[in-house]
């Protein structure tokens, strides 16, 4: 957060920075890893695909790294999903 308050304190207008880590997971992946996290089953339906729905969407933080001179960590599915959970366990409204 705070390379990016730095990034537009000294860059004019704003950019939008993807923060993924180039490594797509399907959505059963991320429920069964979730799953396993909690544990307990996530209760699913499984529905067909949506039109218009994209077969894959992989976000990369590429550009993120070199204008922030930043890196990702942490960024392995588990890692991910404790995160989030602590986090949303931990909100305070």
């Amino acid at each position: 957060h705070v390379r990016a308050i730095n990034y537009l304190d000294e860059n004019s207008g704003y950019q939008c920075f993807n923060l993924g880590t180039s490594t797509g997971h399907s959505v059963k992946e991320i429920i069964d890893s979730a799953s396993s996290l909690v544990g307990h089953e996530i209760e699913t339906t499984v529905s067909p695909q949506r039109r218009g729905d994209p077969a894959i969407l992989i976000a990369g933080s590429d550009v993120a790294c070199k204008a922030l001179g930043w890196q990702t960590r942490l960024s392995d599915l588990p890692n991910i999903l404790r995160s989030a959970l602590k986090w949303h366990a931990n909100r305070k409204y």
